[in-house]
């Protein structure tokens, strides 16, 4: 669009299209994270309940 082969009119549609994948891609990163976390606070409590 930006080097005018295509029509405007859809512009605003794509540019949020652009945003909310950002927007997606960062939250999956996160939520990754976060059950990474989760995961070896659950290891670690197991570990330290059989006592290894």
């Amino acid at each position: 669009m930006d080097a005018g082969t295509m029509d405007p009119a859809g512009l605003g549609t794509t540019q949020a299209g652009k945003i909310c994948g950002i927007i997606g891609t960062i939250l999956l990163v996160l939520s990754v994270i976060l059950v990474a976390i989760i995961f070896m606070f659950g290891l670690a409590a197991g570990l330290h309940q059989t006592g290894r």
